[in-house]
């Protein structure tokens, strides 16, 4: 993956994708429901209310697995850097880690 690109970004546009996708497959049943004289389900905008709000879930989540991943990552370079420093110290004062 390219390093430049900024996180959440692919996430941004794989929602905005999935979005156009959904809205241009909702227009098209709209527009064959009504070449072939079938009216709309009773059911259909709920259907779509639900379906928009699934999309916004997903998107939902992987912003909370996203965020806990970085947090993770995050919390294991500040525990190196820990590590490295308390290492650094030690063999500054002469004590080094065979003693």
């Amino acid at each position: 993956m390219n390093d430049k690109t900024e996180t959440g970004s692919r996430k941004v546009i794989l929602t905005k994708w999935m979005l156009i996708i959904f809205s241009i497959g909702t227009f098209g049943y709209m527009v064959l429901s009504l070449v072939m004289n079938h009216p709309l389900p009773e059911s259909f905008y709920m259907n779509f209310v639900l379906g928009l709000g699934a999309i916004g879930g997903a998107f939902t989540v992987g912003n909370i697995f996203e965020h806990r991943a970085q947090g993770q990552v995050n919390s294991a370079k500040a525990q190196a850097e820990g590590e490295k420093q308390k290492t650094l110290a030690r063999t500054a004062s002469g004590n080094t880690p065979e003693n």
